[in-house]
């Protein structure tokens, strides 16, 4: 006798169906992981080292950003250290309050690329000045391009299947697609070269004697209209870089086919990318604080513990230096603060690249129908070339049989 079987969907699986956005808040358990977290943190110091050497070439000039990196780790690992957990057992929701104030810190490898790269466009910069600006935007495009790629393959794939590859899959995954998630951001920079080229020609006529300037003054409207054109390209640069390294992370996508997906997806669902990023922002903002919180128990608490046992002053000398003796002692304790804060930035580096990559299952979603379940499934050429498949488990596999049992997709619900 055959048996009907039938599957049952969740609760929480049907309402993400009717609320696709709300796979948002699945980024703190795909970001919170040991790999994206320490991957995350190498990148920051490779930024920060490689800005370093630039700042040394000879044809460099100093710029505010160089020591970006550094001061956010420094300034992360402060805040972690001046909670006071008896504050916080007393005040909680107070703390909390007053360390909430993340959102800037989440976008910090965006704001690697925009902080040199709107430099560039400052009048009165010398070639110098630029070209030590184009050294800073290019090496972080290198350095995300390798370590955000293979994050977010590692969130593509958690997402899609419930199962990530192995750290040294991602990289080998990312490194082969390098050419295309450095020509995606590149690629409208070609249009951008040319409404600059027409302000120029344009520029050159102004310095004809006489009839130059009234002739520039009389056609400024159209340095206007082409600055608008220019903005909108540097928007889309700017908004849409993150997305396009998202595209090529899940999609196996090439420079022109990331960088048209994200423009036709941001184009065409403007309000809804806006919401998720905002909501990306705030849900991502709460969980950092939460995470600097903990860790501003745990420093102390592991201060209060030590202390039973050696005793406050030595435990003070200890952490504020009090002698030759325990010079190398209070350097390795230092160290371990460090490391502290180190990871915190990390994991804020895990979370922005986990959620681009979650706005862009949904955006692809919501314009082309493509399920969540969908991702590339491309294994480098060093892996088990009989991996050919990776198998759907988990509320991915439980979303793929509702959509098989003849529920629309979510996509049709986004606006």
């Amino acid at each position: 006798m055959e048996s009907d079987e039938r599957f049952f969907v969740a609760d929480r699986v049907r309402l993400r169906q009717w609320l696709p956005w709300l796979h948002l808040f699945r980024a703190f358990r795909i970001a919170f992981r040991v790999r994206p977290i320490v991957l995350g943190a190498v990148a920051v110091l490779l930024v920060d080292a490689g800005r370093q050497l630039i700042a040394r070439m000879p044809f460099a000039t100093r710029l505010a950003s160089n020591r970006e990196w550094a001061h956010l780790l420094d300034e992360t690992a402060r805040r972690s250290i001046a909670v006071d957990p008896v504050e916080f057992s007393i005040r909680p929701w107070s703390v909390l309050a007053r360390n909430a104030d993340h959102g800037l810190e989440l976008i910090q490898p965006l704001w690697t690329i925009v902080s040199p790269g709107r430099l560039l466009f400052e009048r009165g910069q010398s070639w110098a000045h630029a070209a030590t600006a184009w050294s800073d935007v290019l090496w972080a495009l290198i350095v995300w391009s390798v370590c955000g790629v293979a994050i977010a393959r590692m969130a593509a794939l958690r997402l899609a299947t419930d199962s990530g590859p192995k750290l040294r899959e991602s990289l080998g995954y990312s490194f082969s697609k390098l050419p295309s998630s450095m020509g995606a951001p590149l690629l409208p920079m070609v249009g951008l070269l040319v409404l600059w080229l027409i302000c120029l020609v344009g520029g050159l006529l102004g310095r004809i004697p006489s009839v130059g300037p009234v002739l520039i003054g009389l056609t400024w409207g159209i340095p206007l209209l082409l600055a608008g054109f220019m903005a909108v390209i540097l928007l889309v640069i700017a908004v849409g870089w993150p997305l396009m390294l998202g595209s090529v992370a899940t999609e196996d996508a090439d420079a022109f086919d990331a960088f048209s997906r994200v423009w036709s997806y941001v184009f065409g669902r403007p309000w809804y990318a806006l919401w998720m990023v905002m909501v990306g922002l705030v849900y991502g903002s709460l969980l950092l604080s939460f995470v600097v919180t903990v860790a501003g128990i745990v420093l102390p608490l592991s201060e209060w513990a030590v202390a039973s046992g050696m005793g406050d002053e030595r435990v003070e000398r200890l952490l504020i230096g009090g002698g030759e003796s325990i010079g190398f002692a209070t350097s390795a304790v230092l160290m371990w603060r460090r490391l502290v804060g180190l990871l915190l930035v990390g994991y804020a580096v895990s979370y922005f690249w986990t959620t681009t990559t979650i706005i862009y299952f949904l955006l692809r979603q919501s314009v082309d129908a493509i399920p969540l379940t969908a991702v590339s499934t491309r294994i480098a050429a060093s892996t088990n070339p009989s991996e050919k498949t990776i198998p759907l488990v988990g509320v991915a596999a439980a979303e793929q049989r509702e959509s098989a049992n003849g529920d629309p997709p979510a996509g049709e619900n986004a606006s």
